[in-house]
């Protein structure tokens, strides 16, 4: 669907006034009740959301980054790609290692990684502005450039930035040095700067241009490209002080651009644009990718191979420069509109073309074999019959499960937006001007219904053989003799709707513009607006009864609600991709499916009970210093509030170098107070100071900022930070004699690896281990509890 804000060319929009819309919406998201998703990816895979960076430190080991933060790592040269940090929110923009072990991500914050990115923590102070590049000299000295001509310098390696004055309010985007003291930014409005001093000055050289010049690289101090919005491509011989058009085979925005020599060299942009010269940029030709997602960085490996990615977490690769491409990415990229399932295992979704799934969206098969149908809508009457409906009066029907699929001929030529069916016989068909077709044969005759209106319709959904309701643009209409007659029930101040789902004659919801739910309790003759929470566009609803029901819509927007939509719940869907189509079998197993190929599926109803956002350190494992954690494993308890204060629900997740850890728990309740205890396979079981209860499905707390925020005072200050006291490697609630003889005997032995009795995480038993725990041992550290 998606009627009145369609884009199926799937072009992806990055015009920077336009990100900077997107990254207001998510702002709006981020102050709106959410509970953490249960939304796992089945396709594309690993993800799909767009991926905007990358950067290899050599021929084998990289890194890619892009929207909601997502970071994904490879170390055999793009060919397979593991997912580092799993969404969560803001863009990540840039993405830069000095070596195999650190790096940094910038975008609306700075993320810093000190062991190749098994961890990232948040190292932004001193910036507040959104990054769009970084770029490090060393180790230590490094640039961040922004929005609104914000620039900023670390000299500790990102621990602090300083604010540097840039001379222009203009966006910055992309920043390169090519040694210590030399380096070019490029900007919206043909900004080109350039330092020579490390960044202490930037003089302002003149491009030539008003494009929005996205990306810059050098080939020694003195000839360089920039690359922007269509298609511009500026060269110069002289360090920048002189900038030329060069003629670069295309009118697409250009995103990224990069050489591996001074005669060969890439650019890649929207509409699956990449461009190749092999003559220093006085040609350039254009290359056929196979795909039209943008292609927001393209980085070279060696001579002929090359990786390039954007749209939808599309990666390809090329092993001979670019004359041909492989796909990276597991699945489909196209993009779906429709989905149904009839039961946990089986199930289909409709677009570019229809997919089938029969082990519960593990795997899925393409039943139309590549065909273009342009589809927006599927629905299956039982596990063999079933129809898609779309572009130019479009009707696939199958009776054999999609084996074989025919075209039916609808009489119309224009679009069929929505299709439903209230049994294998029975159904109706609604899309553009007004038209709605019926069938009582399955499909062989198709006969067209006067519906009183010609404003274009986005849904049609039947209860039974006469009860009925269409919706579409100012529009809502009900029949109550199977479409012979509809008479009007618009008495609401939207202009755009989408879906109307009712689960009996009385009880139904609509969907659409702006966040908008109504709930009719008698048939549609009244409607009532319920608050979902949200701005987004909502595109598709859908309820298992009067209670339980989710609505989908743009930028990854998913509401749910338990109580007939008296409160709505925003899900974190794990993707700023459109949502166009849901489908649940269940209260709790479903499905979502949108732009890019995206599809999800929860097992839980897409929300878990709720989600504790917890701050923890181990002594031995944290560096006061450097302020981070050496990673380890947590167990924590959810307990009762009074003797023998049972155990409530526990979950087992892993403590970032930050200290941050995430929890699910699925049998705790609002309101309700609960103890926090903390368990480490050698540090002493921690409880919190006083009992804490969630609320909008959701609890943090902070152990490192007081003594008192574990009950007894029972922590010790490193740093500036509280932690947990390590030693107690037998678990049995003390520190003591027993603990240093099995840490004084590994290190006798030199043991080494993931041991208990290595208190520090540096994977060597030895007198640092044993001096944490003899220390502890000296004060009678033990478990302090209610």
């Amino acid at each position: 669907m998606y009627l009145f804000l369609n884009n199926s060319n799937q072009e992806d929009v990055t015009l920077k006034a336009f990100q900077l819309f997107l990254i207001s919406i998510i702002i709006n998201l981020l102050n709106s009740p959410v509970s953490i998703s249960n939304w796992d990816w089945q396709n594309p895979l690993p993800q799909g959301n767009t991926l905007h960076c990358s950067y290899f430190i050599n021929g084998n080991t990289g890194w890619a980054a892009g929207e909601l933060g997502v970071i994904l790592k490879t170390v055999n040269g793009g060919n397979d790609w593991v997912i580092q940090r799993m969404p969560q929110e803001g863009f990540v923009r840039s993405i830069f290692f000095i070596d195999e072990n650190n790096g940094w991500a910038a975008g609306n914050t700075m993320l810093r990684t000190v062991n190749g990115g098994t961890d990232w923590f948040v190292s932004s102070n001193g910036i507040n502005e959104f990054c769009e590049s970084v770029f490090f000299t060393d180790q230590s000295a490094g640039y961040c450039a922004g929005l609104n001509g914000s620039l900023f310098l670390t000299s500790d390696g990102g621990d602090t930035w300083e604010s540097l004055v840039s001379g222009t309010s203009n966006n910055l985007l992309d920043i390169s040095f090519v040694n210590l003291n030399t380096g070019w930014i490029s900007g919206s409005s043909g900004t080109i700067l350039k330092t020579s001093n490390g960044g202490t000055n930037w003089i302002t050289q003149s491009s030539g241009t008003s494009e929005d010049l996205n990306s810059v690289r050098f080939n020694g101090s003195l000839t360089g490209y920039v690359c922007g919005t269509n298609g511009a491509i500026r060269k110069t011989t002289n360090g920048g002080t002189n900038w030329v058009a060069l003629s670069g085979a295309t009118s697409s925005s250009l995103e990224c651009i990069t050489f591996v020599n001074q005669f060969t060299g890439w650019a890649s942009g929207q509409n699956g644009t990449v461009v190749r010269t092999t003559n220093s940029g006085a040609n350039w030709s254009s290359l056929s990718t196979g795909t039209g997602n943008a292609l927001m960085s393209i980085i070279t490996l060696d001579a002929n191979t090359l990786v390039t990615l954007g749209g939808g977490g599309l990666i390809l690769k090329s092993v001979n420069a670019g004359n041909s491409w492989s796909t990276v990415t597991n699945g489909f990229t196209t993009y779906i509109r429709g989905v149904c399932f009839i039961d946990e295992n089986t199930g289909w979704t409709a677009g570019v073309t229809i997919l089938k799934t029969t082990n519960g969206g593990a795997d899925w098969v393409d039943q139309l074999h590549g065909a273009t149908a342009g589809l927006e809508s599927i629905y299956f009457a039982d596990s063999q019959t079933g129809w898609a409906t779309g572009h130019a009066g479009t009707i696939w029907h199958t009776s054999n499960g999609g084996n074989n699929w025919v075209l039916q001929t609808s009489g119309i030529s224009s679009s069929a937006y929505s299709v439903n069916f209230v049994n294998s016989s029975t159904g109706w068909i609604a899309g553009y001007n007004g038209v709605v077709l019926k069938t009582t044969n399955s499909g062989t005759n198709w006969a067209q219904l006067t519906t009183g209106t010609t404003n274009t319709l986005a849904s049609v959904h039947f209860v039974n053989s006469n009860t009925g309701w269409i919706s579409g643009y100012q529009t809502i209409r009900k029949t109550t003799n199977g479409g012979t007659n509809w008479f009007s029930q618009y008495n609401i101040n939207v202009n755009f709707l989408e879906t109307i789902f009712f689960v009996n004659s009385n009880v139904g919801w609509i969907v659409g513009e702006g966040g908008k739910i109504f709930k009719s309790t008698n048939g549609g003759t009244n409607w009532t607006q319920q608050i979902s929470s949200i701005p987004n566009y909502l595109l598709d609803v859908h309820f298992e009864n009067a209670n339980t029901g989710w609505a989908v819509g743009d930028f990854g927007a998913i509401v749910s609600t338990t109580n007939g939509g008296t409160n709505w719940i925003s899900q974190f869907s794990g993707t700023r991709n459109f949502i166009y189509s849901v489908s649940f079998v269940n209260e709790n197993v479903g499905w979502a499916a949108g732009d890019y190929g995206t599809i999800l599926k929860t097992d839980d109803s897409g929300s878990p009970s709720a989600e504790m956002h917890l701050t923890i350190l181990m002594q031995g494992l944290y560096n006061g210093s450097a302020g981070y954690m050496v990673s380890d494993t947590v167990n924590v308890e959810i307990r009762e509030t009074s003797p023998p204060f049972d155990i409530v629900d526990s979950d087992k997740k892993i403590v970032m170098m930050t200290g941050d850890c995430f929890l699910d728990f699925n049998n705790v309740y609002e309101y309700n107070y609960y103890y926090i205890v903390v368990k480490h396979r050698n540090s002493i079981e921690t409880w919190s100071a006083s009992p804490q209860f969630f609320l909008n499905n959701t609890m943090s707390y902070d152990f490192t900022t007081t003594p008192w925020q574990a009950y007894g005072d029972n922590e010790v200050l490193i740093g500036t930070r509280y932690c947990i006291y390590s030693g107690d490697v037998n678990q049995d609630g003390a520190v003591d004699a027993t603990d240093l003889s099995e840490i004084d005997n590994d290190a006798t032995n030199f043991v080494t690896g993931y041991v208990d009795t290595d208190l520090t995480g540096d994977s060597f038993v030895d007198g640092t281990d044993f001096a944490i725990a003899d220390n502890n041992a000296y004060y009678f550290v033990s478990v302090i509890s209610p």
